[in-house]
C-alpha cells in the first residue's frame, strides 16, 4: 500500500502511466533463466499462503493461476498434479516458503528455492513492470490501486460473528 501511495504520488501531476506488479509474479523473475515451475508463495498465516504458479520455458513466464489465498494442504494437492504433467523441477520461492514446504516436500520434483533468490526484488520487480509497459497494459495513477486475496482478519471475524449471531 506504502508503495503504491508513493508511485501514484509521483506519477499523478504529469499523470505518467504505472505499472501494477503483483508480488507473486515478480518473484518468477529471479528465475526467468531457469526452465521450471515457480510456486510463489507469502505466510497468510492460518495455514494459509498467498499464491501463484508460473511456467517458465526459454525465458517466458506464463502464469498458471491468478493470486488468491489458499489453504497450504489445497495447494500441496494442486503441485502433485502439476508435477505429474512435466518433467521440470518444481522451486518454492517467498516468504511462504517455510511454511508451506512441509506440506510438499514429498512430491515428486518439489524443492524450496536458495536464500539468496527467495524473495521479491527491486530488479525482478523492474523487469516485471517493465514487460507490462511493453504489452501495453499500464495504468493511469488513478487506476492504480492494491489488490486484496481476501478480507483483513478483523472483517472476517466480524463476518463470522455475524453468521453465528444470524
Amino acid at each position: 500500500r506504502i508503495g503504491i501511495a508513493a508511485a501514484k504520488g509521483l506519477a499523478a501531476p504529469k499523470n505518467l502511466p504505472c505499472a501494477a506488479v503483483s508480488t507473486l509474479y515478480s518473484m518468477a523473475y529471479s528465475f526467468a533463466d531457469t526452465d521450471c515451475i515457480i510456486c510463489a508463495v507469502m505466510d497468510a498465516r492460518c495455514n494459509q499462503v498467498y499464491n501463484a504458479i508460473f511456467n517458465i520455458e526459454g525465458g517466458e513466464i506464463t502464469r498458471l493461476c491468478e493470486d488468491r489465498a489458499i489453504l497450504c494442504e489445497d495447494l500441496a494437492e494442486e503441485l502433485k498434479k502439476v508435477s505429474q504433467n512435466t518433467n521440470k523441477c518444481v522451486i518454492i520461492v517467498g516468504d511462504g516458503t517455510e511454511v508451506f514446504y512441509p506440506f510438499a516436500k514429498d512430491i515428486k520434483g518439489v524443492k524450496k528455492s536458495g536464500e539468496n533468490n527467495r524473495y521479491q526484488n527491486a530488479v525482478s520487480v523492474g523487469l516485471a513492470a517493465t514487460e507490462i509497459f511493453h504489452s501495453g497494459k499500464a495504468v493511469s495513477p488513478e487506476e492504480l490501486l492494491p489488490t486484496y486475496l481476501r478480507l483483513p482478519q478483523a472483517e472476517r471475524e466480524l463476518k463470522k460473528k455475524n453468521e453465528v449471531n444470524v
